[in-house]
């Protein structure tokens, strides 16, 4: 088990800000072209009920999954949140370019979602609660603002992704963005069933990333990540997607949040 070093809410906050500072010249293109975003969006957009007219996207940062459905399903009512003015301002600027008028930019804490309750069809949650020291308290949040019979999709980096976890492991420097946890499967699981969620499915994706993101070591990272990724491909076609649902370099989980009186004896 790899040892997290946990800080303050507020540290990881101004890691991000910083980050997202620096992104004044990047364009709705470059964050669709994302490689980790190609590989992603289709494992999520799989996941989707077949009808939704609310949807959010939690703690956005470039808003791009939420850009992106409101580009493809114009009927929807897309709301992108993030806690990070920056990100906010950055996700603001790439619906303007993109022309969207589905689409609404707020700053919102996850753990205080100011949202009526029972109130979006479909919540999506990238890569977010791993840089939340408390992630429950999140999920719980998350859970009150979703209807009855709508579905949650909530991803994290993959613990068992070894590349990625053995880098964090044995790299010297402070890890770039702070704070991170790797989630297994259970892990995510008990958060989901302890925030009273019924889990409909579990997936993930994209294994080679683990090593394709060392590339700044040294350019052989982006050869063999390369390398890995179409080995990963002939193997999922084969064993359905077993390899990147296991070893994916992120994993996800979609719930339910249940109906009728289930769900008001839960509340209560």
């Amino acid at each position: 088990m790899v040892k997290e070093k946990h800080i303050k809410q507020d540290q990881v906050n101004n890691i991000w800000s910083k980050v997202w500072q620096q992104e004044d010249k990047t364009t709705p293109k470059m964050i669709f072209s994302s490689r980790l975003f190609i590989e992603g969006y289709p494992v999520f957009k799989k996941h989707f009920p077949n009808n939704f007219n609310r949807v959010i996207e939690i703690g956005g940062g470039t808003g791009r999954y939420g850009l992106k459905i409101a580009q493809e399903f114009p009927d929807a009512q897309v709301t992108i949140t993030d806690i990070v003015d920056s990100s906010v301002k950055f996700i603001e600027r790439l619906k303007n370019e993109l022309n969207l008028t589905n689409v609404e930019v707020k700053k919102a804490d996850v753990y205080n979602l100011e949202f009526r309750e029972d109130y979006f069809d479909l919540i999506i949650s990238d890569v977010v609660i791993q840089h939340l020291p408390n992630d429950l308290k999140a999920i719980k949040e998350m859970t009150k603002i979703l209807k009855p019979g709508g579905v949650i999709i909530v991803s994290g980096v993959n613990l068992f992704n070894l590349p990625h976890t053995l880098y964090k492991l044995f790299h010297r420097k402070e890890y770039t963005y702070g704070y991170e946890k790797s989630y297994s499967k259970k892990e995510l699981r008990r958060l989901y069933n302890e925030a009273g969620l019924e889990i409909i499915n579990e997936d993930g994706f994209y294994f080679a990333y683990g090593i394709f993101r060392l590339k700044y070591i040294h350019s052989i990272f982006k050869l063999l990540g390369k390398a890995f990724n179409r080995i990963t491909k002939f193997l999922d076609k084969f064993t359905n997607r077993y390899f990147s649902k296991k070893f994916g370099f992120e994993i996800l989980i979609v719930g339910k949040k249940f109906r009728g009186k289930l769900h008001s004896i839960l509340k209560a």
